[in-house]
């Protein structure tokens, strides 16, 4: 199990935000995606996976949520898949969020207070219908799927912190927490926190899931109904502690996961989250747990760190060939390369055709 030493980064936090994408990536390729009436992106929550000769992508969210359209490797807008509406292969509400499942060739879809599973090879959509209502389903082989409950953990150790679903709703296996492990979960004065302060599920992009709680360094493989140790946090004095929850300006001192904030690549594992009030994304070699970058946003409104990238899987700095240093979002990885997207005002200073109206312009990057 590979450690990552976060204390020794946040020692030198201010100092780390150096390194660029340009630093560790072997070769990358732009890929101006085609704007068309039923192909306009967005930068925000934009997601990438690759299918064969297609590149599937979205944007937006809920209401606001641009559609999930295929896209050539050329960049050639091809077809819409996935819209607002009432039909099979359609969202009521819009978007929250999707993943590729691999192995079975599936989006899994969620958005609209339903789950539906849209086949690629196919072009249909199924419904899965569950009992209650869930989030961050996430595919995890077999056809089983792992999810967290819509709602925070409650301290009560009768209440499942991960379950498992079959394709047709039916429940498979819940994960308990083992007596008075999860006590630290309740509130002072019933105060319940968000669940993205205590849980986490994470699509790897790789064909695995991973999962974190809050009070616990240790990252999950997330397997058929099991857990399995995958990487070590070494947080030290940075660790996440219950009563900074109520203190914000404790709360700055200690290391958070972002919501979306963990990928893993063949080499490389890409970790989000919040340190000093600020959203921040480090990058980390597998094979000996070092640093490889630590990308630091400014929150303020306007700010350099192109505040919109953070709503991305993941974000870093990049030179283009111009030599200008930019903040590109990470939309989409696999094993052995991940998807970023760079802003038209970013991109017009050096790929012809590009201008403010154009879509945000697609980086395929090998690592």
């Amino acid at each position: 199990m590979c450690s990552l030493d976060i204390e020794r980064l946040l020692d030198d936090f201010w100092n780390t935000d150096t390194v660029l994408l340009n630093d560790f990536a072997d070769s990358v390729r732009f890929i101006p995606l085609e704007l068309t009436p039923k192909s306009r992106l967005t930068n925000i929550n934009f997601h990438c996976c690759r299918w064969e000769d297609h590149y599937i992508v979205s944007s937006g969210v809920f209401n606001n949520f641009t559609g999930i359209i295929s896209f050539d490797t050329h960049g050639r807008f091809e077809e819409s898949l996935m819209e607002i509406g009432h039909g099979p292969t359609e969202l009521p509400l819009g978007l929250y969020e999707w993943c590729f499942d691999s192995q079975t060739r599936e989006l899994v879809v969620q958005g609209g207070h339903m789950t539906k599973l849209y086949s690629l090879p196919f072009h249909t959509a199924v419904r899965l219908d569950f009992k209650d209502h869930v989030s961050s389903l996430i595919p995890v082989g077999d056809s089983l799927y792992a999810f967290i409950g819509a709602m925070p953990h409650s301290g009560k150790t009768t209440e499942p912190f991960l379950s498992f679903y079959d394709r047709k709703g039916t429940l498979i296996k819940n994960l308990y927490y083992g007596h008075k492990r999860n006590i630290n979960q309740e509130r002072r004065e019933g105060r319940v926190a968000r669940i993205e302060e205590i849980k986490h599920l994470y699509h790897s992009g790789s064909g695995n899931a991973f999962f974190k709680d809050l009070y616990n360094d240790t990252i999950y493989s997330v397997g058929k109904g099991n857990l399995i140790p995958y990487l070590f946090l070494k947080t030290g004095k940075y660790a996440a502690k219950i009563k900074n929850l109520d203190n914000e300006e404790a709360k700055k001192k200690c290391f958070y996961f972002r919501g979306h904030g963990l990928s893993v690549t063949d080499r490389y594992v890409f970790i989000n989250y919040i340190y000093e009030g600020r959203n921040c994304c480090s990058v980390w070699e597998k094979a000996n747990g070092h640093t490889v970058a630590n990308t630091i946003i400014n929150n303020s409104p306007g700010s350099a760190g192109a505040t919109s990238m953070v709503n991305n899987k993941h974000f870093i700095r990049y030179r283009t060939p111009l030599g200008k240093i930019v903040t590109v979002g990470i939309v989409g990885v696999e094993p052995k390369r991940m998807y970023a997207i760079i802003k038209s005002s970013d991109a017009m200073d050096f790929l012809p055709g590009i201008n403010l109206e154009s879509n945000p312009v697609l980086m395929e990057v090998t690592l």
